[in-house]
């Protein structure tokens, strides 16, 4: 997070961070392999051949857990208390996005002020301001975005008008972007075709019939509230296991959650630090056998990690599987 490299003026062609791996043999002088932390903004438009006939609900999507939850930081710093738990990203959405991010897991808080994106009661981002992060994107690429409004966790349950609120909302400030709902078993070109590329996903099925030209029905998260990295790995290995919706996208959630005491007591020093126990992890799993079946891989911190590499090379490979299928059933 130290000495970020995002320019002020955001950089829609991939571009190298700055970050170096380097793989070296004793008895080589030259090194054999190399690679940069790089951005991604264009990802799927630069494999746009190879994808564009997956299906939603077969698609990889990196994602972000809570990515709302951000905070931005030019030099050393030292968090405090409420940051180190409140916060799971470093980036801002539309660093997010261009980084490579292609879902967006918010929740969402009804205050006097307006519609804010909260880490469950902790409010932090005015959702106005996020809506412009993401139409710059949208409006400067190709690229396709999932957003899940998955939890409301202030202002909805004693106030259920603030629904109506919400999706009236929506419509006004980033209406023009969104597709109507056409079900997950569309393919990424049948999404393209429609002119749009953003798709709301809403966690409230009573709401969501009745704006079908906005809202997407739920999207199933997978989490497993666990605190261990061996928890973490036994959790997703029975979700990657078991039969995915048949109807909708679903999320496996990879990231470790602290409970109350855990939290209190400070006993795994924030999200940061647990992220930075997991994310190698979850970057191995997923670019291994689990991304063959993976839809989305949400994770606290994503650009501590490889999923969004994992995706794009597992989309080309679901997509050629998918046609060496469609081949095998036309020979007979």
């Amino acid at each position: 997070q130290e000495k970020r490299l995002f320019p002020e003026e955001p950089d829609f062609k991939k571009k190298c961070l700055g970050f170096w791996a380097v793989y070296w043999r004793w008895s080589e002088e030259e090194p054999v392999a190399t690679t940069c932390l790089t951005t991604n903004p264009t990802w799927m438009q630069d494999n746009w051949d190879s994808i564009k006939n997956v299906r939603l609900k077969q698609v990889f999507l990196p994602g972000s857990h809570d990515a709302g939850a951000y905070q931005l930081a030019y030099s050393p710093f030292a968090p405090s208390y409420f940051q180190k738990y409140v916060f799971a990203q470093d980036e801002s959405i539309l660093e997010q996005l261009i980084h490579g991010a292609r879902y967006l897991d918010f929740r969402i808080g009804r205050y006097p002020s307006g519609f804010w994106l909260n880490h469950d009661i902790a409010r932090v981002h005015v959702l106005e301001f996020v809506f412009e992060d993401v139409k710059l994107f949208l409006n400067n690429t190709k690229e396709i975005v999932v957003i899940d409004l998955h939890a409301f966790p202030v202002g909805f349950k004693e106030r259920p008008e603030s629904h109506t609120e919400l999706v009236e909302f929506i419509k006004l400030q980033i209406g023009d972007h969104l597709v109507g709902f056409m079900g997950y078993e569309s393919t990424l070109q049948q999404i393209r075709d429609t002119g749009k590329r953003l798709i709301i996903a809403y966690n409230d099925p009573s709401i969501v019939p009745k704006y079908p030209l906005y809202l997407w029905h739920p999207i199933s998260q997978k989490w497993g509230n666990v605190r261990s990295v061996p928890d973490l790995y036994n959790y997703l290995s029975k979700v990657m296991k078991s039969h995915p919706p048949r109807s909708t996208m679903w999320s496996a959630m990879a990231e470790m959650t602290p409970d109350a005491w855990s939290i209190l007591s400070d006993k795994y020093k924030g999200l940061r630090n647990m992220a930075d126990q997991s994310n190698h992890n979850v970057t191995e799993w997923f670019r291994d056998e689990w991304g063959a079946k993976a839809n989305i891989v949400a994770v606290d911190f994503i650009r501590s990690t490889g999923i969004v590499a994992a995706a794009i090379r597992w989309n080309r490979e679901k997509s050629s599987a998918r046609h060496h299928h469609k081949r095998s059933v036309l020979k007979t």
